[in-house]
């Protein structure tokens, strides 16, 4: 059975971390980034303006993923729940087994591991991604559990 797994979290909670390993553990698994993706269109890491491009491709590489045999993770942050439920949207219902992991980190935490990094983001970026993490929990938790979608949360400590 197919398997697909969104990660979700602020930058710098181990979302990419995690998604490495996961594919050095499952040589049948491919990675979609969005950071990537933005480095390979604009040579940049953010840029508001070509957000929609990037946004726009991942999808597409998602569902000509979706006609392989190949297992997927996306390593984005997706705290935006209209994000998420694209994805989720997108996948057929048979034979595909899906879950979410999300990454529970405050932000003070993830500004000192972004730090350790060398301030890859803002600290804004961080505030902003924990505020809309936050805002659409509940709303993520229902729509997971109404689509029968496995949810597992990881309490990120340090």
């Amino acid at each position: 059975m197919k398997k697909i797994i969104i990660l979700q979290g602020v930058p710098a909670s181990g979302k990419s971390t995690y998604s490495k390993k996961l594919l050095k553990d499952n040589p049948n698994m491919v990675r979609i980034n969005m950071d990537y993706l933005r480095v390979m269109l604009r040579n940049a890491v953010y840029d508001l303006e070509y957000e929609e491009l990037v946004k726009e491709t991942r999808l597409h590489i998602f569902k000509e993923l979706l006609k392989t045999d190949y297992d997927i993770v996306i390593d984005s942050c997706n705290v935006v729940f209209e994000l998420l439920k694209t994805l989720i949207d997108a996948i057929p219902a048979f034979d595909v087994n899906v879950k979410v992991v999300t990454f529970e980190i405050s932000p003070e935490i993830a500004k000192e591991r972004n730090l350790k990094r060398g301030g890859e983001v803002t600290n804004d970026i961080i505030d902003r991604a924990h505020l809309a993490l936050e805002k659409d929990n509940d709303q993520v938790v229902e729509y997971l559990k109404q689509e029968q979608v496995t949810h597992e949360v990881i309490h990120i400590e340090k």
